[in-house]
């Protein structure tokens, strides 16, 4: 696939997946980071208080994933002597790759990979990954991206997924420095460029502000997509007539069973700060 036509999948998907998207968009600015909250005029002149009940649930959630131990382990059964040291060390093997990737992303200034899931799991419902292997200069790097499901776009089948691609941006030095050419800005008024990282089971692939990357295209260099999108919990999609859009209920996030709530205890909250107050300043 050339660039238009990973931009055009793209835009394909945002459109069929857009309830999905709706809905982890909203969690995320009227419940993670909540905005002041008002009582319209009409019901009269109150002081206010938003309710951080949410966010304070979420970052519960997310702490206690973060801290979770991480454990590797191949199952032995009757495995000969030798093929079990194969496993032992294929376990190390995997252990030192997580090692390499996270001290990539240290150097980047970005949390290690269990933080950034812990933060994708419960806040996105959803969690992704790409695991990337290359070789530079003589030497192996490792490079294990955690995607924002929010803007990554897949296609799945029987054997996993078939393609998957993950938009970003960055500022137009960073382009031109780290994946050699020369992309178009996003507009004049932001020196901004979009990256979309592309791999199905054929070709891998940068577009660089529609223009793609020589330094990262590879062909024919895999039988299958080394990522991983997994919804959390069990909601699978269910289709409704009379409830069109129910995909935004696949991988629901920790905010699913306060998501109504919250505005009504902050508008109960605001009540009582108001009774509180006028309590303590009784007229004369």
């Amino acid at each position: 696939m050339d660039a238009k036509e990973i931009t055009k999948f793209v835009e394909t998907q945002l459109k069929l997946t857009k309830p999905l998207r709706d809905r982890m968009d909203s969690d995320f600015t009227k419940l993670w980071q909540p905005t002041g909250f008002t009582i319209p005029a009409s019901k009269g002149k109150y002081r206010t208080v938003t309710s951080n009940r949410a966010r304070v649930w979420a970052d519960k959630v997310s702490g206690e994933l973060n801290s979770a131990d991480l454990h590797l382990s191949l199952p032995l059964t009757e495995e000969e002597k030798q093929e079990r040291k194969d496993m032992s060390m294929t376990e190390r093997c995997a252990y030192g790759l997580l090692s390499m990737a996270n001290d990539n992303l240290r150097e980047q200034l970005q949390p290690s990979i269990q933080s950034q899931m812990s933060f994708h799991a419960p806040m996105r419902g959803w969690v992704s990954l790409m695991v990337w292997l290359f070789e530079e200069d003589g030497e192996l790097h490792v490079d294990v991206p955690v995607f924002d499901v929010f803007s990554t776009y897949w296609l799945a089948d029987t054997k996993g997924i078939s393609r998957i691609a993950n938009v970003r941006h960055i500022s137009l030095s960073e382009a031109e420095e780290k994946y050699e050419v020369k992309p178009k800005k996003i507009s004049d008024k932001e020196d901004a460029v979009q990256v979309i990282r592309y791999a199905d089971r054929e070709e891998l692939k940068v577009i660089v502000g529609g223009e793609e990357s020589p330094k990262f295209t590879q062909t024919n260099w895999c039988k299958y997509v080394p990522a991983l999108v997994i919804p959390v919990g069990s909601t699978p999609y269910v289709q409704s007539i009379l409830s069109p859009g129910t995909i935004k209920h696949v991988g629901e996030s920790c905010f699913a069973r306060v998501r109504e709530v919250v505005p009504i205890l902050s508008e109960v909250l605001s009540y009582y700060l108001t009774a509180t107050a006028l309590g303590t300043h009784t007229p004369l």
